[in-house]
């Protein structure tokens, strides 16, 4: 991930955050070196999503150390925090039956986070400002639609 990129992903991830705001959502962007974070994050809640918890979103470019011309954006939606153990195995085999149906992402128990749903994609560097939204766009949107879809099987 290139440094000199480090403005574009936090223009295009404060676009994300003005539109979500814009919409009704509860959002905070968080940047880098704010609560020791190692890059900018942005922090969503989901109420639309309905249900007895609200979907907290983290949106982020992770430095996961990529390829050349390559960065990486992620989505974790926290669905149900405070999933202990026993609840966790009880739940291993409706998320691996969901898991199997996803063509990207997949739902996963966190001890310390809770039961999330995490996509995770590359996208190349070279994209301008516009492009680059736009994609961070489609993924954020495609990690929601997820959610909503199976969220009820998890209540």
């Amino acid at each position: 991930m290139r440094a000199e990129n480090d403005e574009t992903r936090s223009r295009v991830l404060e676009n994300l955050y003005n539109e979500m705001k814009i919409t009704g959502l509860a959002a905070n962007l968080v940047k880098k070196g704010e609560s020791g974070n190692d890059f900018d994050i942005l922090i969503c809640r989901h109420d639309e999503l309905g249900g007895d918890e609200p979907v907290i979103g983290q949106y982020f470019f992770p430095d996961y150390g990529s390829a050349e011309n390559v960065m990486f954006f992620s989505t974790i939606l926290t669905i149900k925090e405070d999933v202990d153990a026993k609840e966790a195995k009880q739940l291993a085999p409706t998320i691996a039956s969901i898991n199997e149906q996803t063509a990207c992402g997949h739902f996963v128990h966190y001890p310390d986070i809770g039961l999330v749903y995490k996509l995770t994609v590359p996208i190349s560097e070279n994209m301008d400002e516009d492009d680059l939204y736009e994609a961070i766009n489609i993924v954020a949107a495609n990690a929601i639609s997820v959610c909503a879809s199976f969220k009820g099987l998890f209540a």
